[in-house]
């Protein structure tokens, strides 16, 4: 059996069931685009909705725009059918259609950005995804595309893009790479629970748990450094860079857990208490 597809013009009428290869003319004519409302003949849900959130500003910008698309969807929910009757775009009503962030990144190559601030966004971005309840993001790109320094669309890859044979990195890896491995690192098998309140909506400290282990993520969109406590923190707290690089420990006092946010993520993890 032959799959069809179903469009939703600009109209608002759709149009269909047309095959795959009338999709496709109908693409290279510019009569549908990446905007367009596509879908199967044979299923009437989404699965979920994909997005590209670019911005050359701060990743967690994007949290509003999740919170308008969210209510789109649900905004959408129940449309009406050809005959007048309303009818689910989902498998079940009580059924929720997550949000995936498919492709984002940020060029080392923009102007004001550097490799190491790119390092530190794509922290920010990822742990501003999981904050979000986005359930999967893909950082685009890999690889750099070209060397050109005046062409920033060569500088979104996590390595540089000449290749270097007889190495066992055969591609030289960026602070983006690093700042990816670390949080993977950092993360891995814990969920994101919380962010904890603190006086600047500027200042973000994200907890994370496995289990009974819990472990923060802590930063500022400010562009100023600056000292925060966090009241009811207990111990000590092993540091570790977005990049990797250990900064040491930190002890919680009666006051709470000090600790100076900068714009580049720190990673804190309890250590065992002594006995």
């Amino acid at each position: 059996m032959e799959l069809t597809y179903k469009v939703k013009g600009a109209d608002g009428k759709e149009y269909g069931p047309v095959s795959l290869e009338q999709l496709l003319s109908w693409m290279r004519e510019g009569r549908i685009h990446a905007n367009t409302e596509v879908m199967r003949s044979d299923v009437d849900y989404w699965a979920a909705v994909s997005v590209h959130p670019y911005r050359q500003t701060d990743p967690e910008e994007a949290a509003n725009d999740y919170c308008r698309l969210r209510k789109m969807i649900e905004r959408y929910r129940t449309r009406s059918s050809s005959d007048g009757d309303p009818r689910t775009s989902l498998a079940s009503s009580n059924g929720e259609i997550p949000i995936i962030s498919d492709e984002w990144g940020y060029s080392s190559g923009w102007r004001g950005m550097s490799e190491e601030k790119q390092g530190a966004l794509l922290a920010r971005e990822m742990l501003t995804n999981l904050a979000n309840d986005i359930p999967i993001s893909i950082w685009y790109d890999w690889r750099d595309d070209g060397s050109d320094p005046n062409e920033s669309e060569h500088h979104f890859g996590l390595v540089r893009n000449a290749y270097r044979d007889g190495r066992d990195q055969v591609f030289e890896p960026k602070p983006a790479f690093l700042a990816a491995q670390t949080l993977s690192v950092f993360l891995d098998g814990y969920t994101y629970q919380r962010r904890l309140p603190v006086v600047s909506d500027s200042d973000y400290f994200l907890v994370f748990s496995k289990g009974n282990e819990l472990r923060l993520a802590a930063w500022t969109t400010s562009t100023n450094a600056h000292r925060v406590v966090v009241p009811g923190k207990q111990g000590n707290f092993r540091i570790t860079k977005h990049n990797g690089e250990n900064a040491g420990t930190v002890s919680a006092t009666q006051e709470g857990l000090r600790i100076e946010l900068s714009t580049s993520p720190l990673y804190l993890i309890p250590e065992p208490a002594r006995r």
